[in-house]
């Protein structure tokens, strides 16, 4: 299907460039510099997720979530039984058509 997008969402959060901006060469950033990057970043996005509604501010309280990412890898987004699940669903297919050994 061709044609213009109903609507425009918004752009996504970036990282400030200090964040991912090096001069001349890389550099490891300190834990400072990490904090310092996504503390806007993560205020921002808890403020979203929040914002969803009391269900989903629920679901941070029983399972403990004070920041972005831990919102992004805990069980509500991220559930590490159902992905072992998938991988092995997906490992036997690949097996079973001939990909693995």
């Amino acid at each position: 299907m061709v044609g213009c997008p109903v609507e425009a969402p918004a752009q996504r959060d970036r990282l400030p460039p200090q964040a991912w901006i090096h001069e001349e060469r890389c550099q490891r950033p300190s834990a400072a510099d990490i904090d310092s990057h996504f503390a806007e970043r993560d205020r921002r996005g808890r403020e979203r997720y929040l914002g969803l509604g009391s269900e989903m501010a629920a679901g941070w309280q029983e399972h403990g979530i004070t920041s972005l990412a831990r919102y992004c890898t805990s069980k509500i987004t991220y559930d590490p039984d159902r992905a072992a699940e998938s991988s092995a669903a997906q490992q036997a297919l690949l097996r079973e058509s001939g990909f693995l050994d």
